[in-house]
Parts: C-alpha cells; structure tokens; sequence
C-alpha cells in the first residue's frame, strides 16, 4: 500500500508550518495543505514585527524557512 497523496495540516502557525517542513524534509512529495484562519501567510511573530520595525521587512516577504517553490498560497 502507497503512502498518502494529500495531507492536510490544520493550524497555519508556527506548529503547522514546522509540520510542514518537516514532511518535506523527510521527503514527502505529494499534496500539503495548509489550513489557517488568517488572511496572509504564516510567520513567526516576534521576529518578523523586529524585522518589520527595522524595515529589514514587508509584510509582502515570505516568512523564514517557508519552500515557496510550487507553493500556492
């Protein structure tokens, strides 16, 4: 029997992102997606407003360690 195609990981904060990137790193290749009740992409707060607040940031930017390759937010 073959692995999933599809998962789906509910919660888009830190927790789920970190899930996300660790089925990835242990090679999944199929579908991942990410369930979140914020409008915009997931960050990690408290380092993005430092950044932000230093304009080393935009909102626009994609949160650290996020694979934005064949992603569709």
């Amino acid at each position: 029997m073959a692995g999933p195609e599809r998962v789906v990981v509910v919660g888009a904060g830190i927790a789920g992102v970190s899930a996300v990137a660790g089925m990835r790193a242990a090679g999944f290749a199929g579908q991942i997606v990410l369930v979140g009740a914020e409008d915009g992409l997931p960050y990690r707060r408290p380092p993005l407003s430092k950044e932000l607040l230093r304009g080393e940031k935009t909102l626009a930017d994609p949160p650290p360690g996020t694979p934005t390759s064949g992603s569709s937010w």
